[in-house]
């Protein structure tokens, strides 16, 4: 059981790098220069708590619902043990 939540785990964490950095490659690529506006936000989670910041109401409304369906994932693997006995 360890093993299948590590693997799970580290699964995650690679998918979360490789998209970072086809992102990262993608805004290189496109190499435009423009005046338009940057918009993002972020979440920050302390203990079970999400604390949500952003630039304008359509970035935090995306953090949140990005918010909700981590805590639903931190919830299902953390049952998921308790499930698989």
């Amino acid at each position: 059981m360890t093993d299948l939540m590590f693997e799970i785990g580290f699964g995650l964490t690679v998918i979360g790098l490789l998209v970072a950095f086809a992102a990262f490659i993608l805004m290189i690529m496109s190499g435009k220069k423009s005046n338009s506006q940057v918009r993002g936000g972020g979440i920050l989670f302390i203990g079970p708590i999400p604390i949500i910041f952003g630039t304008d109401h359509e970035s935090v409304r995306v953090i949140i619902l990005l918010a909700i369906a981590s805590i639903a994932m931190i919830a299902i693997l953390m049952i998921l043990p308790y499930w698989l006995r």
